[in-house]
Order: C-alpha cells, then structure tokens, then sequence
C-alpha cells in the first residue's frame, strides 16, 4: 500500500500529469506532422532541438544544487530562487549571442526563423522557477506546470491553424512561446505564495552557485550536446523527409527519457535526505527504487516497441510508417536510459559531481562517433543503433562508478521508499 505523501505516491501523481502532458505534446507533435509534412517536422524538430539545448545551458545544472539545498533547508527557498533567475538571465545573454551564429549559418532556411521565434522560450524558462516544486514536494504544482505548458501550446496552435494563419510552421513556433509564457506565469505566483517575496540576488551567491552547478553543468552540456547533435549529424547526412521521420521516432524515445527524469527528479529529495545519514543509506534507497520502478520501465518500453508501426500511423501519418524500426531499436536505449539516470541521480546525492561529469563525457563521445560512423554507413538505422549503445556505455558507467563508492552489498535493513 503506498503511504500518503511517500516518493512512489508523488511519482504516481507526477506521472499522471506527465501521461496528460505527454498526450498533449504527441498531439502538438501529430498536428504538425499530419499539416505541415515530414520536412517541416525535420526543420521544427531540429530548431526545438537547439532550445533544449540552449534551456540546458541556461539551467547549467542549478536546478540539481538549488533542489538539494532546498530540501535540506526550506528557509533557503527565497535566496535561492533569487540567485537562480540572475545566473540564468545572466547566462542567456550568452546563450542568445551564441545563437546568432547558428541562426546566419541556417539562413535561408525555415530553421533559421523558427530558432529566432523559439529564442522567446528560452528567455521564459529563465524566469519559471520549476525545480522549486520538487524541492518543497508539490508533486501536483510540477504535474500542473508540465501540463499546463504543452496544452496550452496545443490550443494556441489549433487555434492559429484554424483562422488559416498564413506562416504554416512558424505557427508552431509562436504557439510555444506563448504556451511557455502562461505556464511560466502561473507557476510564478505559486511560487511567490509559497516562499513569500524572492530575495533580491547577491553576486557572491550567484557566483557561488555557479561554482557548485559547475560540474553538473558541464555533464549536462555534453549529455545534452549528444542530443542536439543527434538530429545536426541526421539532417547533414539525410533528406528533410528523412530527418522529419527520424524525429518522429525520436519524439517518442524523448518521452522515454522524460519519464526517466521525471522519476529522477522525484527521488532526488529522497536521496539528498539519505545523503546526510551516509553512503550506504543513498544505495539501499538506489536499490529498492530499482527494484521497484525497472519492471515498469522494461513493460512500457516492450509495449510501445510492439505497437510501435501501429502509434506511428496513428500519431504522425502514414507517411511516418517507416519509423518503426528506429523507435524499437530507441525503445532499448529507453531502458539503459532508465537505469543510467536513477543511479545518476544517487551519485549527484552523495556528491559525486566530477564522476558523473566524466561519465557523461565519455557517453557522449561515443554517442557523437557512433552517430557519425553509423549513420553514414546505415541511415536512420544507424543512428538508433548508436544511441542505443551510448546510453548502454552511460549505464555500465554509472553502475561501476557506484560500486567503487558505496559498494553492491544491501545493508541488513533496507530503507523504506514510501519514506519522505
């Protein structure tokens, strides 16, 4: 029987609302498909990839350090939202600069336009403190603002479309930002309700803030510049038509993985807790979640890798049947995937930051000269191929890395999960 309040409890609530926003992004995700074609999918699909990996730069690993630091201290809310938003600000200035190059050098094309709409977003989740609900375990406020963001999106998006707003793709792009925008805002006045006024950001405080996000940032960095560079290396190598339909295979591993940082970022206060009372107590609670959650994981990951020609046709068209091989081969890397991030996250708990960085390193490498290799040799195949066995090397990575710091042996008495 789960307990009131417990992890798995929250992680159930978090994960319905996750299942609603899921639902809401593959329709957002169909709606662009069924109207616009595989092409413009590709061009969408790799403009959203280089916000996502702009949102990483900008987060830069905060939202790990500032969750931990809250869940400790509920007094430090305020502070730490504060130093937050400034770094994160402060970093887009960057980001956006950087930015401007990747827009010349896609001129001319429908990526360039659709980067310059999304760099809105971008500046949006600066401001939405998000980590804040996990920190305070508000598994409802996160459900709430994961959903509210992707259905919002899809209203706007039906909308547009509807009074035949002439700019097809870029439709997509705008109803983005302007979902983001109205999830941001609501999530900022719970969060002023909930820690009061934020404390005006001190210098020293957001420096020191970057100095301790340092290394989860840079593991993000290179973990998240495997992403970007999944779709980069497709589309420099394959057709528009391809490209689109290799992100659409890749849209549904991305929803994999979400669920597997969903249930990372449930957990994490758990272990941040555990971390005070030692090592050993971190790889008892590793080891129950496991226990618990990799069943779940494997089923899923079975299920849609069986129905997988059938959710393709259904979601994206039947110009999109040719994706089912690709998404079975990711459904495998969903689960490596699963396991890698839930024993990333107890090394991140006891402090790990520099063994996790080097793993993610090393993943990366292998995923980009898998990609290049691979795909160049056996098309979208190939790149599914590679990342499959990346993120297999992240969790052999994570797994012996966790040995050599707390061992495999469970203690006598194994911590409960449902604990808070």
């Amino acid at each position: 029987m789960l307990q009131k309040d417990g992890p798995a409890l929250r992680f159930l609530m978090v994960a319905g609302a996750n299942v609603a926003a899921a639902g809401a992004g593959l329709a957002l995700f169909s709606l662009m498909a069924r109207s616009q074609g595989p092409a413009d999918l590709g061009h969408m699909a790799l403009a959203m990839s280089f916000l996502v990996y702009g949102l990483i730069l900008s987060n830069f690993g905060t939202d790990s350090i500032a969750i931990r630091a809250v869940s400790q201290d509920l007094a430090a809310a305020p502070k730490m939202v504060g130093s937050v938003m400034a770094f994160r600000l402060a970093n887009n200035m960057l980001i956006l600069a950087g930015g401007a190059m990747l827009v010349w050098h896609f001129r001319g094309s429908p990526t360039s336009g659709l980067m310059m709409i999304l760099a809105g977003s971008l500046m949006i989740g600066a401001i939405a403190p998000a980590w804040l609900a996990p920190a305070t375990e508000r598994s409802d406020v996160l459900g709430i603002y994961n959903f509210a963001s992707p259905m919002a999106t899809l209203l706007f998006a039906a909308a547009l479309l509807f009074a035949e707003w002439p700019q097809g793709i870029y439709a997509f792009a705008a109803a983005r930002v302007a979902g983001d925008l109205v999830a941001a805002l609501g999530l900022m006045r719970w969060a002023s309700a909930a820690i009061g006024r934020i404390a005006k950001p001190q210098l020293v405080d957001v420096v020191q803030l970057a100095r301790s996000a340092m290394p989860i940032g840079l593991s993000r960095l290179a973990s998240g510049l495997g992403q970007a560079a999944d779709l980069l290396i497709v589309s420099a190598m394959l057709s528009d038509v391809q490209t689109g339909i290799y992100a659409a295979a890749l849209r549904v591993y991305l929803l994999i993985m979400s669920m597997s940082l969903l249930f990372s970022g449930v957990i994490f206060p758990a272990f941040a807790r555990a971390a005070l009372d030692g090592n050993g107590r971190v790889k008892c609670l590793l080891l129950s979640s496991v226990k618990r959650s990799f069943p779940l994981a494997v089923a899923a990951a079975l299920a849609i890798a069986l129905l997988a020609p059938y959710l393709l046709r259904i979601i994206f068209g039947p110009q999109f049947a040719g994706a089912d091989t690709i998404l079975r081969l990711l459904c495998i890397a969903g689960v490596f995937n699963f396991v890698a991030v839930v024993i990333g996250t107890a090394l991140l708990a006891v402090g790990q930051f520099h063994i996790f960085m080097r793993n993610t390193l090393i993943s990366t490498a292998i995923l980009i000269a898998g990609k290049i290799v691979l795909t160049a040799k056996f098309g979208m195949t190939g790149a599914a191929v590679a990342t499959s066995v990346a993120e297999a090397a992240m969790m052999i990575l994570q797994w012996r890395s966790l040995v050599n710091i707390c061992g495999v042996q469970p203690q006598p008495t194994e911590p409960n999960l449902h604990d808070g």
